[in-house]
This record gives structure tokens, C-alpha cells and sequence, in this order.
């Protein structure tokens, strides 16, 4: 298995007090989630990990700078993520709406039963399917 060409962890240290500039994030509870990215042809795979949330949106930006640097988009790998609730899936629609914008897309390709449930649940799974045609 290739090694991962980017990791990111967005847990602020334990006595780091925000920012006085950073009102934003100040809001904003510590992310829970962590992520490694491995380039994929002309598309970035993301595995994720740990818990989709309010506190996912600090990945936000190192998402939306993969996405840039993409060719196609993003693929997504979220079995091993535990917990999913509306703002996670928000963090998910945002990066999703960021990629068509630019022309590119953002799959989900595996996914464990926290995230299942939420995509199931509101019907937006369709928006993280595969738009290539299938080679089968």
C-alpha cells in the first residue's frame, strides 16, 4: 500500500488558547476527525477516520486545497469513521459543492454504518456516486 502523501490532524493542543483574530474557529469545538491523502491519478483519495461534526469544518480548507490541486476530485474512504451527524454531512455537501463549481467531484467509494446512515437518511448519496461510466 503506497504511503500517504498528506496528513492532517486539526486537534488544537490541550492549553493552545485561540487566537484573538480567530473568532471563526474560536467557535468552533476541536475536530475529532483525522485524515490522510494518497494521489490517485488525476484524483486525491482521502481515508478519514474518528468523527464527523461541527469541529470537522477545521478540515475544511486542507480539503478544499486537495481538491484544487486534483485533477478530477476527490475520493472519499470513510469506513472507519465512527460518528456522523448533520454537520458532518454539511462539512461533506460544502466540499461537494466546492467540486462542481471547479468541475471536479467528490465520491464516496466506502463508507462505514455512521456515515451510510446519514447519506440514507437524507438522500444525498446520489451526490457522492461515481459520475465516470462504469468499465464493467
Amino acid at each position: 500500500m503506497p504511503e500517504p502523501a498528506y496528513s492532517a490532524r486539526s486537534h488544537p493542543p490541550e492549553d493552545a488558547a485561540p487566537a484573538a483574530t480567530d473568532h471563526a474557529t474560536a467557535e468552533i469545538p476541536p475536530c475529532m476527525a483525522t485524515m490522510d491523502v494518497v494521489p490517485d491519478g488525476d484524483r486525491m483519495t482521502v481515508t478519514m477516520w474518528g468523527e464527523l461534526d461541527l469541529g470537522s469544518r477545521r478540515l475544511l480548507p486542507e480539503l478544499y486545497d486537495l481538491l484544487t490541486l486534483s485533477g478530477g476530485g476527490i475520493d472519499l474512504r470513510l469506513d472507519a469513521v465512527g460518528f456522523c451527524d448533520c454537520s458532518g454531512l454539511a462539512c461533506l455537501l460544502d466540499l461537494h459543492d466546492r467540486a462542481v463549481g471547479q468541475g471536479k467531484s467528490v465520491t464516496v467509494r466506502s463508507c462505514g454504518v455512521a456515515v451510510d446512515r446519514v447519506l440514507d437518511l437524507t438522500g444525498t448519496r446520489e451526490l457522492f456516486t461515481d459520475p465516470r461510466p462504469s468499465l464493467v
